[in-house]
């Protein structure tokens, strides 16, 4: 039996266009019930491919539950105003600095718990 393929292990640019955005490649999967029914509720309303696609590439955003948004975004701006205030004041003492760090560091801290309690 002649063999009129190359496996994917023998050339992996085949079916690769020169254009390195064009999409090209197709990848699957199959999925129980079980599975299938957590897929759709943690991509939501995100088509089920950008989803696929967000989690291959770990560009995914984080899922935060409807009562903790809203703590999770006033959050944000916690961290953006303590972000600018070490960024813009030049009159802080290293001693400042290192506190606003460990300050920005517990809120990421509280965002992570946040993302975690879904």
């Amino acid at each position: 039996m002649s063999k009129n393929y190359l496996s994917k292990t023998e050339d992996l640019s085949l079916g690769f266009d020169a254009d390195e955005s064009k999409r090209t490649k197709l990848v699957c999967c199959r999925l129980n019930k079980s599975e299938y029914a957590t897929f759709t509720k943690n991509r939501g309303s995100v088509p089920q491919h950008e989803w696929v696609r967000m989690c291959v590439l770990r560009s995914i955003q984080p899922i935060i539950s409807i009562e903790n948004r809203e703590l999770y975004m006033r959050l944000n701006k916690l961290l953006g105003a303590v972000g600018s205030i070490i960024k813009n004041d030049k009159t802080l003492t290293i001693e400042q600095e290192t506190n606003l760090s460990e300050i920005k560091d517990a809120v990421k801290q509280l965002q992570r718990e946040l993302v975690g309690k879904n």
